[in-house]
């Protein structure tokens, strides 16, 4: 479970940090 929760996490970063603009 942890790890496809992780996958999708790491596959949604781009757009997490371009929403949230930090780091």
């Amino acid at each position: 479970v942890h790890g496809k929760y992780l996958h999708r996490t790491v596959a949604e970063w781009p757009a997490l940090q371009e929403s949230t603009g930090a780091e």
